[in-house]
C-alpha cells in the first residue's frame, strides 16, 4: 500500500485524503509520507495512565501549526 501511496503523491492529480481510518493514517504517519495532518479537537477521557494508547507508540513527528 505505502508504494502505491508514494506513486499516487508523485501524480500531479487531486490530493489524497483520507477520512475516519486511523489504523491508516498510523501507516502513513510512521512511513512519513503525510503531507498535512488535520486533527479535529474532541473531548477525550484517557485512562488512569493518561496516555491514549492509539498514539501511545508513534514516534515523536514535527508537523507546523496551520490555519486551515
Amino acid at each position: 500500500m505505502l508504494e502505491f501511496v508514494r506513486h499516487l503523491k508523485r501524480d500531479e492529480g487531486p490530493k489524497l485524503r483520507i477520512v475516519g481510518s486511523p489504523s491508516i493514517m498510523r501507516q502513513l504517519l510512521e512511513a512519513r509520507v503525510l503531507d498535512v495532518l488535520r486533527v479535529m479537537v474532541c473531548p477525550l477521557v484517557l485512562p488512569k495512565t493518561g496516555v491514549e494508547r492509539f498514539f501511545g507508540e508513534l514516534q515523536d513527528a514535527a508537523f507546523a501549526l496551520s490555519s486551515q
